[in-house]
């Protein structure tokens, strides 16, 4: 039986791959994929932008990797009765290029990330960690972490948005409602 590495991959191989292909990245992506831009060294914070995935499927990330030609890294340790996970990364320019190429099929959240880190990558600014304060970092976002954008109407000139407050007000009001009802139950 031949591992799946040792397959030959005709597309990837030539460097073609179909919109099929680019779709079906892009799905992946957007449901296990990771993208961001920071990479801490001993002095200093680079820009540089990372798509990263993980997950327990091995063929999948393999299929990935070689899409990207870069390698499979794993089995990771998991702990015992979880499946091994297996992961693969691409970084820089590298990274930029499959952003490009993905975005169209990209959500709205993940294309605002994808531009937010383009647009910290191409200022090209090394940050300094004496100079680097939460506020620094806060500025430099463009939207939450769930993709609302922090405008006028969002956000009231603080980095919080509005949206994601009134949602968590929501779920605490109702989590208290239920322990009551319980409560009252019991």
């Amino acid at each position: 039986m031949r591992l799946l590495a040792e397959l030959p991959l005709d597309r990837e191989a030539e460097g073609r791959f179909t919109c099929v292909d680019i779709a079906k990245l892009a799905g992946l992506l957007e449901g296990e994929g990771c993208f961001t831009s920071l990479v801490m060294n001993r002095d200093s914070i680079t820009p540089s932008p990372i798509i990263q995935i993980k997950m327990t499927d091995e063929d999948v990330i393999w299929w990935i990797a070689n899409m990207w030609g870069k390698q499979c890294q794993g089995p990771h340790a998991t702990p015992q009765g979880y499946k091994p996970i297996y992961q693969t990364r691409v970084s820089g320019s590298l990274a930029v290029q499959w952003m490009l190429t993905v975005y169209p099929f990209m959500g709205l959240r993940r294309r605002r990330k994808i531009a937010e880190i383009i647009r910290i990558w191409r200022s090209g600014d090394t940050i300094r960690p004496r100079a680097l304060s939460a506020s620094d970092l806060n500025k430099a976002k463009i939207s939450c972490s769930l993709g609302h954008p922090y405008d006028a109407r969002n956000s009231r000139g603080q980095r919080e948005c509005l949206q994601c407050r009134r949602a968590r007000k929501r779920r605490r009001w109702w989590i208290r409602r239920t322990a009551h009802a319980l409560l009252v139950a019991i």
